[in-house]
């Protein structure tokens, strides 16, 4: 072999000898750092779900104790679950309250998302009677039957995630006999109104953890004509200073008198040491039409919607204050553009002028005012003008049992246990509730079922528990 072959021969043994050594040093350092970096993703990774779980944990803790409630942002109602401002539509519930009746409510319109509950009577039958009502003579002046009533229907509306507006009803309180008892009403009566306070302490303590719980209405209705704009205010403003004394969270539901009026919608009504009030107004406009009855003062009544009306027939009892430079006689149509109107001048100018929330909390048009009168008509201007203008409703009423001429039921659950729906009525107002309100929050609410359904749900529901 020649000294060059020999020279690389030993080169290469050199050079192999050197570089495995080095080689497997590498793989080594590149094992370890692979394991070291799997361990160190796998204890990222442990880290990371430990951190969800225990963030998760304290969501719901906080939920569960935190109840969910609406937040007011100026004009807005805010919507705590999506944070984003939203309507509530939806309508009435009373004593003729069916355990299924928000089911069979959210099926039939899914953008009802909430129910006025008028079942908690307190001075509502007689001055004084106060074993015909909730109302007691002693503390804490409200009947425990009632109270487990309360309990009873406000789940059973809650359950779907319905919102509740709680009303006090209270005729004689709110003062029906003040011309022959000017004492007997919570504005005359200092121990009537601490009574009714203390109800209502009594109330908002009760449910403090409810979730859904909308507004505590303090009193429907102011009915006493003589109450001056300052006693209505005062008797407002402590019946919510003492149900946020107990839950400050829960906004409270006052209007102005008499009868929550639209056309005393005005600043006199303002809490302005508490800002967690929703302001709301009757809508039963003009009577002479949407009850049928014939209380003009020439002994006629409105029979067509829309048309041409003199002002005092459509401001009935309010004319000089409501009608164009106090003309009474003044020709006016009766159509869209005169709700329309009522809203803006009203009940827009006053939320605009103070930034505070407003809701219509009744409105309706009796069965006796036929189709081709107009009443469907009627009813879907409404719906559609609420919408545009952002005002929230409740109809009065959502069911009833059986379809006479006086109701303005959308429902009703016949003695047999079928149902009968009034299909026109919820063809007037399903495209302008709040699921169709695009720009705000929206709940998710069961799928439509059909009547068969729901007269199978009514029978078997009837069958167990009756009315309730």
């Amino acid at each position: 072999m020649s000294d060059k072959g020999q020279e690389r021969r030993s080169l290469l043994s050199t050079t192999c000898t050197q570089t495995k050594p080095e080689i497997y040093k590498h793989k080594i350092h590149t094992c370890i750092e692979n394991f070291q970096r799997q361990q160190m993703k796998f204890l990222c990774s442990t880290i990371s779900t430990l951190l969800k779980l225990f963030l998760l944990f304290q969501f719901h803790s906080c939920t569960a104790s935190v109840p969910i409630r609406i937040k007011i942002n100026g004009s807005k109602l805010i919507h705590p679950l999506t944070n984003l401002p939203f309507r509530l539509t939806g309508f009435n519930m009373g004593n003729h309250l069916h355990s299924i009746d928000a089911k069979t409510m959210l099926s039939i319109l899914p953008g009802a998302n909430v129910v006025r509950l008028v079942v908690l009577d307190w001075d509502n039958t007689g001055n004084p009677n106060p074993s015909t009502d909730c109302m007691t003579a002693e503390t804490p002046f409200i009947h425990t039957s009632c109270l487990l009533r309360l309990d009873r229907q406000i789940k059973q509306i809650t359950s779907a995630n319905i919102w509740v507006i709680l009303t006090d009803r209270s005729k004689y309180g709110a003062g029906a006999d003040f011309i022959n008892d000017p004492t007997s009403d919570v504005f005359h009566n200092a121990t009537l109104r601490s009574n009714m306070y203390v109800m209502w302490k009594t109330i908002a303590a009760r449910y403090l953890s409810y979730d859904y719980i909308a507004a505590y209405e303090i009193m429907s209705e102011p009915r006493d004509k003589s109450a001056t704009f300052s006693q209505i205010h005062d008797f407002y403003s402590g019946g919510c200073a003492a149900v946020h004394s107990v839950d400050p969270r829960t906004p409270c539901m006052i209007g102005p008198g008499p009868y929550y009026k639209l056309w005393h919608f005005n600043t006199s009504m303002i809490l302005k040491n508490d800002t967690n009030i929703i302001y709301t107004f009757d809508y039963f406009q003009p009577s002479n039409y949407i009850f049928a009855t014939a209380n003009n003062d020439d002994g006629s009544k409105i029979s067509k919607y829309p048309s041409t009306q003199t002002c005092s027939h459509l401001y009935l009892n309010f004319a000089k204050e409501c009608c164009p430079n106090g003309n009474t006689m003044l020709n006016i149509s009766f159509n869209s553009n005169w709700h329309r109107d009522n809203f803006q001048r009203f009940a827009v100018a006053l939320r605009s002028k103070s930034d505070v929330p407003i809701f219509m909390n009744q409105w309706s048009v009796v069965r006796k005012v036929t189709k081709e009168e107009g009443r469907y008509h009627f009813v879907e201007d409404i719906a559609n003008i609420t919408q545009q203008l952002d005002i929230g409703w409740t109809w009065w009423v959502w069911r009833g049992d059986s379809p006479k001429n006086g109701s303005s039921a959308f429902i009703y659950y016949a003695s047999n246990g079928s149902v009968i729906v009034e299909h026109e009525l919820v063809a007037a107002v399903k495209p302008y509730m709040s699921d169709t309100d695009t720009d705000k929050g929206k709940a998710v609410v069961p799928s439509l079922v059909d009547d068969a359904t729901l007269t199978t749900l009514v029978k078997a529901t009837s069958s167990k528990q009756g009315c309730t």
